[in-house]
This record gives C-alpha cells, structure tokens and sequence, in this order.
C-alpha cells in the first residue's frame, strides 16, 4: 500500500471563503467529477450550502481546531482538489511511513535544504476552517505565500537533494511543489493520504 502527498495551488482565503458559501455550482461539480458516497456527498452539501459550513465560516481566529469526521475529511478533500490547481506530489510506501514523517516533522531528518524545518509539519499537519484529521486519512496542511520562501529559500536558492535515496526524492518532490505554487503566486494546500 502507498500513500500520496498531493499538493495544489490554491489560496487559502478562496478555499476558507468556500465555507459555508451557498455555492451550489461548486457542489455540483464535486459530485459530477468525485467519486463520493452518499454521506460523503452529504458533509460536503453541509460544509458548502448548510448550517455547519456557516458555522465554520465564522469562527474567529484562533479558535479552538476541531477534528473533523471521517466523511467531513473526504469532502474537505474534494473541495481542495476541486477549487486547487495540482502542482506536485510525492509518495511513499506503507513500510516508509516512519522517514517520510521524520522527514515532515522532525527537523533532525530534514534536509539542509529546506531552510526553515519548523514549517515541514504543516504540510501535514494545518488546519483547514478550523477542521484537523490527525492520525486519520485523509489529513490536509499547507503553507501561505510569506511562508513557502522561508520553508524553501528564494528563486536563488539551488537545491541538491540529500545523499539519502527515499529522502532525496521525497525532498525534491517537495521542493518543486513549493516552488510550482509560489510560481503560481498562491498559497499551498496538501492532501495527504
């Protein structure tokens, strides 16, 4: 079995703004091009056009993350693949999971050339309206314009990937994603799973 780190340019403030929305058309076009069943197709109905996604919708800044529902997830999912324009992805192996989640989240793995490490975690580990899925699939995460530079370096910055041969690649899959999103001027959202 594999798992997927899908990456997508989208801003966040299009994709929080989808909560809640009434925007039927964007509904439509997940439930003709998605493949989810019918209480999928219902949380996604409530997160876009019903009381909840309003709810979400409102939430000040900071409040407390909530873990969302195995059907929420699928539908958060399908909302980011819908509203997002794929610009990478990288996977791994069920027996990887270990070193592509040090690679994540511990800095110790991460490669010299992500230049700052303490952002690897939310590629994985974001919250999207205020919703997490930690310890479940799929999960979501993300960086923001001001952060991606930071994570990794400016148009300058030459990446050579590690020595490690999983990670190397792992990394430069990575890399290029960032880079493709912050060519694309928008903000990175991932899908993991």
């Amino acid at each position: 079995m594999s798992y997927q780190l899908s990456f997508y340019a989208l801003d966040h403030a299009r994709l929080q703004a989808a909560f809640g929305s009434g925007d039927q058309a964007l509904v439509d076009r997940i439930l003709v091009d998605g493949d989810l069943d019918d209480e999928a197709q219902d949380a996604l109905r409530e997160l876009v056009l019903g009381e909840r996604g309003r709810e979400l919708a409102q939430r000040p800044a900071g409040a407390r993350v909530e873990r969302a529902s195995a059907v929420q997830a699928v539908a958060i999912a399908a909302m980011v693949t819908a509203l997002g324009v794929w610009v990478g992805e990288t996977s791994h192996a069920s027996g990887g999971a270990g070193g592509f989640l040090d690679l994540l989240t511990d800095a110790r793995y991460a490669p010299p050339q992500f230049a700052d490490h303490g952002l690897a975690w939310k590629l994985i580990g974001h919250p999207i309206a205020g919703l997490e899925n930690p310890g479940d699939f799929p999960q979501w995460g993300g960086l923001d314009r001001a952060e991606m530079p930071r994570f990794v370096g400016d148009a300058g910055t030459v990446f050579e990937p590690p020595d490690d041969g999983d990670i190397a690649e792992w990394s430069a899959d990575i890399h290029r994603a960032v880079r493709a999103a912050l060519a694309k001027g928008r903000d990175l959202v991932t899908i993991y799973g």
